[in-house]
């Protein structure tokens, strides 16, 4: 059995609260370990790091007998790259070093600071640690339980593409072989379909020769299910934030919405590591956070959203409908008496012929946080200087990026 992830404490002055805290929050699930001093951190973290352990969190008060938080946060983000950094502060120290956390914060020196807890219960505490560690868990973190099992007998742009859309989602994976034990059972559920690969869904079925496209709209159905006749108010294209902003908006009030997108819920900003610039999230958010929220939040109100299919063409209706506009999908086409388009993105390609014969599988444009993962102790080459040229999963020990 596998060692439980560490969180490791360097905390001096409220050692004892703050040991308290964590293990009784966290004890079952984490390996809390506290220690009082910078040098003692240093040696831990190089320790735990040349024996391959998961750092998930550091929690650092920021004055400490033999260092400053600071300083000790922004030195073992080279020794344990992946771990959540958290600057804790006592209340006297807040308000005289503020324009300080601030700019260490703003140089990412650690991922936020906090109070120290002053009683029990302090949930706002707790609803940070959690936050933080769930981003760590899903981006970083191998899968504990996997809503997607996918079967392969040899890795290919299908197999990536697959795990891309359902990363980007928030759906966990994991591959199996077709000869091992999971491999077998699944390769038995599919019946007389041998065709690779094989995906189990989240509701049990199996697909064989399963596209990215067809396990999603194993999720929500396909636009043929739409009875005939059927005239929505709204039909948004594209399911980026904008477009299930607007579809969130449109359901709330009591529209029948429909929304469109080819490839992953969430758009390009299911593909982000850390949002920090977006309204009502002062500690930042993944983009993959970010729009599962926002896909619950616009399904809860009643919108239905279709993947897999792009659209083709916007017509308007016939002129006995003329408030009718017509939505062409592959095979498929819905009416609708509004249109909102949010088709957000399109990355400009290298054109090399020989790096575009491995996208997905090795050459990424955008690629989900979770490829941060395979990319651990390779070397990683970034082309464009733009501010996701800094984002993982360029950020594991012995990836540089070039």
């Amino acid at each position: 059995m596998s060692r439980r992830p560490v969180m490791l404490l360097v905390v001096h002055e409220n050692r004892a609260a703050l040991e308290s805290e964590f293990l009784s929050r966290y004890g079952r699930d984490y390996e809390v370990v506290p220690v009082s001093d910078a040098a003692t951190a240093r040696d831990l973290v190089r320790e735990l790091a040349a024996a391959h352990d998961g750092i998930a969190l550091l929690a650092v008060e920021l004055a400490l007998p033999d260092a400053d938080g600071i300083d000790l946060l922004r030195e073992l983000h080279d020794l344990a790259p992946t771990a959540v950094r958290i600057c804790l502060i006592g209340m006297g120290e807040f308000r005289a070093r503020l324009d300080e956390l601030r700019d260490a914060l703003a140089a990412r020196h650690f991922d936020t600071f906090l109070g120290v807890p002053r009683g029990q219960r302090d949930e706002e505490f707790h609803l940070a640690i959690t936050e933080l560690l769930s981003e760590w868990g899903a981006s970083v973190s191998r899968p504990v339980v996997a809503a997607i099992t996918i079967v392969t007998d040899a890795e290919n742009r299908q197999v990536a593409a697959i795990r891309d859309v359902c990363a980007r989602m928030g759906l966990p994976t994991e591959t199996h072989t077709p000869d091992s034990g999971v491999g077998r059972q699944v390769r038995l559920d599919a019946g007389d379909d041998e065709r690779y690969p094989m995906v189990r869904g989240v509701d049990g079925r199996v697909l064989a020769g399963a596209t990215a496209g067809a396990v999603t709209e194993s999720m929500y159905g396909t636009p043929d299910s739409i009875p005939e006749g059927t005239v929505a108010d709204v039909v948004v294209i594209g399911a980026g934030p904008a477009g299930l902003a607007a579809a969130m908006y449109s359901a709330s009030e009591g529209l029948s919405t429909i929304i469109v997108e080819s490839e992953a819920i969430g758009g390009q900003a299911g593909t982000s590591s850390m949002i920090r610039n977006y309204l009502g999230f002062p500690r930042g958010i993944s983009g993959m956070r970010l729009a599962q929220r926002a896909r619950i939040q616009a399904t809860r109100f009643g919108a239905r959203p279709f993947t897999g299919r792009p659209v083709v063409a916007v017509e308007r209706g016939p002129a006995h409908e003329p408030e009718h506009h017509h939505v062409h999908l592959d095979g498929a086409q819905l009416c609708a008496r509004t249109v909102v388009v949010a088709t957000g993105v399109a990355y400009r390609s290298l054109g090399v012929p020989a790096l575009e014969d491995l996208v997905g599988t090795g050459v990424h444009y955008g690629a989900a946080t979770t490829v941060a993962r395979e990319m651990k102790g390779r070397a990683v080459h970034v082309v464009g200087g733009g501010n996701s040229a800094g984002q993982p999963p360029c950020t594991w020990p012995g990836s540089p990026h070039r």
